[in-house]
Parts: C-alpha cells; structure tokens; sequence
C-alpha cells in the first residue's frame, strides 16, 4: 500500500506550507487571500469537518449564498491544485482538510500532554514538553483578514493555551532546580502578559533560588509599579508573602568556591562568543575528559561575558534538540548551549550535525556543544564534512596550586599536604570527577570519595561570574 506523506502546515508566526513531495509553497500560488484563510479554518480544525454554512458566515458574510458557495469551491479547488493534493474532503455536509501534519493541533497535543504531566507531579516531563512546543511557536497566529472575529479568537486561543504551558513549566523548572530554564521560561511569559502574578513568581523564585534575592525583590518591585500605575491595583496575597519571606530569610547563603583555575580557557571562551557575530551557525566545541568541569567552564564564560544565551535540553537523560528548537533559541538569543554528546550514538551525532547544517538563524549564531575528548575527531569529521565553521577549546588539568586553592575554599581552610595528594592521585586534576578508593582520606576497607569531596564537587558546578583564581 503506497503511504502519501502528509502536507505540512504551520500556521504559527508567518504561513508556511509544504506539499507532499517537500516543495514549498509560495505566497503568490494562492492567488488570494480569502483562499489562504479558507486553508487556515480548515486547518485550524484539521481532520475534522467544518460546516459550509459557518465557512460562508466567516469568509463571505456580506455575500450572496449562491456566490458564496461558488467563492467556496473555487477557492477549495484553488487549495488541491495549489498542494498537488486531494486533501479537502467534503464530510458531514462540511469541508475538511485530511492526510495534513499542522503544527497548532501538534502543539495543543503537547499543551494537554504537559498538563497531565504537571497534574502528576512530573515535572521532568512538562519542562521537556514545553520545550518542544515553544519550538514551534514561532509567532502569533496569522491571518489574511486579522481583524475578523474567527482570527481574533483563534489568535487569543493558542496565546492563551500557549501562556498556561509556560507558567506550569516554570514553576515545575523551579521544582526541579533548573533555575536558568525557570528564568527563561518566566521572561517568555512576562513578555507574553506583563500582569501575570505566576510568572512574576516564578521568576522571583528562580532568582532567589541563584542567591541572587536582590534581583528577586526588583522584578517585585517593578511588578509592583506596574500593577499600581496601569491597573491601580497590587500584587496577589501570594506574590506578596513570598517578597515578605524573601526580606526576612536570613538563611546563610551557601559558601561557593567561585571559578578557580582553567582562566586562559574560560578567556578563550569569551573571546569567541563576545567577538563579531558571523554569517550563520559557529560551532564552538569545549573538550575535556569526563569532570574536568566543561559544564561550568561554558556556565563562568557565559556569566563573565553577560551575552544572552539559552541551554537546551541540559540534563543528560533528555534528547538531543531538534533543529527546529536550536533554530528558534538561536533567533532569541544568538548562543545556544547543546547537551554534550557523552551518550549519544553515531546516528544521533550525524543527525544533530545535518540539522545546524541546515540552520539559517537571524543575525548568525554561536552553537556551543560540550565533547568529550575521547569523541572530539569524530564530531570535527562531521562538522567538516558539513562545512560548519568550528572553533575548539580544550579544557586543561587544573594546577596542583589550583587544586589546592579550590579545595581550601570549599573545606574553609589550609589542606595537609597528604590531603592536597590525595586529591591530585584520585581526581586525576579533575574538579568534577569523584575519586574512588583513595588510601588515607577514608578508613580502612571503605570505598568512595574522601570526606568534603561531595561538597567539593557541588560547589565547583555552581555558575558564579566571580574568580578567585
């Protein structure tokens, strides 16, 4: 049985369309602009019958019903001819569009999807989710007659559904401790409705979560301006209490090492993501072995260049972004950090490599990918075959001096000098990587890190703009 590939459809920001056989539809084919929002209703409603009689009420109310129906079936045959594709039905004494892929009923699936995650408690699962489907929110809903009520009400729909799934996701980001997606996900919804209590909230909450409750207690205090001068009213009970819990927390922030050592790296680092942005994607690969921290190499760079940038998909269990997703965080924010690639799978490798290949962000863009070194020829193969431009920076051993000092700052003392051995022999001069047995950090016959390691090894992945090298 001959399968036909869907048409394609996306309908969010501006129309594009693809025919069956992957060719794009261009803007003139449509010939006018009531057939492209005929193409709009129907897809909007995709695989379901729309009724003639509502069809002519929405495109031609100060018709005729004889033209009417007559402006229908041209403009319906206008769109199978246009797509190379018998794909509008009539059904249930109405039209409707079949064998169709249209992005708004994909990203409503997510948004119900997202909810019955957030109601589970599951909140891996909402953030991931709602990654995928802001990828594809390129925009607003469109429509050749904007102003009509249909449009209006579509527009307001998607935007709202849109704004629901964002706000759970931050507060199930903020849950989880993933406070940078938190702050992402919260300034998309302050963008999207500047009065939203939630996502000032949540936005709150991440910053506070960072240590950063100065800038909590501003984004209450703006938020608070703004509410008495547009709406004449205050912040919620909630939002309230929580500024009050942050004024009177006198919890002791956690002591942190800041970034010691590997300063020609992190230097390096901030060259190429502050220098002049080129035409399309920059690869930019940072190798180490496994904890020799390039995680929080990429996190001090960032902090110490103040560049916008977006991580995705940064926990190790999650799928590699598509291109899609790389695409429109690039468009944001102009650098993209991508999960390292330590289990990924040649296939998965070569995919990934195709879709930054294909990318053609607004303005260029600086795609930071971690490698472990062991993997590092393999990825440059690839990224040369697709002819990508790539920058490398290798992440060295830190100093026995630098180890010492890191180990100092985080046990709030001067180390023996067996314990600064200790440390050099089962870290191999690794920050992140925990030691196995290591012979007089533990007693007799026990098995693990040395006592304070642990603490060590958290502290160090902390993002902190400042150095104590």
């Amino acid at each position: 049985m001959l399968v036909v590939e869907p048409v394609e459809i996306r309908l969010l920001g501006s129309l594009k369309v693809r025919r069956c056989d992957n060719s794009a539809v261009h803007l003139t084919e449509w010939r006018t602009g009531k057939t492209v929002d005929l193409l709009r209703l129907l897809a909007l409603n995709v695989d379901q019958p729309v009724r003639v009689d509502f069809l002519l009420d929405k495109l031609w109310p100060d018709v005729e019903e004889s033209k009417g129906r007559a402006s229908l079936r041209t403009a319906a045959s206008q769109i199978r001819r246009t797509l190379q594709s018998d794909c509008i039905e009539r059904r249930m004494g109405g039209l409707a569009l079949t064998n169709a892929w249209v992005d708004v009923a994909a990203f409503s699936d997510l948004t119900v999807e997202a909810r019955a995650y957030q109601r589970s408690g599951d909140h891996a699962k909402v953030v991931s989710l709602t990654r995928e489907a802001e990828a594809m929110y390129l925009g607003d809903f469109e429509a050749y007659d904007g102003d009509s009520d249909w449009a209006q009400a579509a527009r307001e729909s998607i935007a709202t559904r849109r704004l629901a799934l964002l706000t759970d996701a931050v507060e199930s980001a903020v849950e989880l401790g993933w406070l940078r997606d938190a702050i992402d996900m919260a300034s998309l919804v302050i963008d999207a409705d500047p009065y939203s209590d939630r996502g000032h909230r949540g936005l709150m909450r991440a910053y506070a979560g960072l240590g950063e409750t100065d800038r909590a207690l501003r984004v209450f205090a703006d938020f608070r301006k703004l509410l008495d001068r547009d709406l004449a009213i205050a912040p919620s009970a909630q939002t309230q209490a929580l500024q009050m819990t942050l004024l009177t927390d006198t919890t002791e922030p956690p002591r942190t090492a800041g970034w010691i050592g590997h300063e020609a790296d992190r230097a390096a680092v901030v060259d190429l993501i502050s220098g002049p942005k080129r035409h399309g994607v920059r690869v930019m690969c940072v190798t180490g072995e496994p904890g020799a921290g390039r995680g929080t190499l990429i996190g001090a760079a960032l902090d110490q260049a103040a560049v916008p940038s977006q991580h995705l998909h940064p926990r190790s269990s999650a799928p590699l972004p598509s291109s899609t997703e790389i695409e429109a965080a690039a468009d944001r924010t102009g650098v993209v950090v991508l999960p390292d690639l330590d289990r990924c799978d040649d296939a998965d490798v070569a995919e990934l490599v195709s879709g930054l290949a294909g990318l053609r962000p607004v303005g260029g863009a600086t795609v930071i990918l971690p490698v472990q070194a062991t993997d590092l020829e393999a990825v440059l193969m690839e990224l040369k075959a697709a002819r990508l431009d790539v920058d490398v920076v290798q992440l060295h051993e830190l100093t026995r001096p630098e180890l010492e000092q890191l180990a100092g700052a985080v046990l709030c003392g001067p180390l023996s000098r067996g314990l600064v051995d200790s440390l050099l022999t089962a870290s191999g001069c690794r920050a992140g990587r925990p030691p196995s047995c290591t012979a007089g950090s533990r007693p007799a016959g026990s098995c693990g890190p040395p006592r304070g390691w642990t603490s060590l090894r958290r502290t160090t992945r902390r993002r902190t703009p400042t150095s104590t090298s």
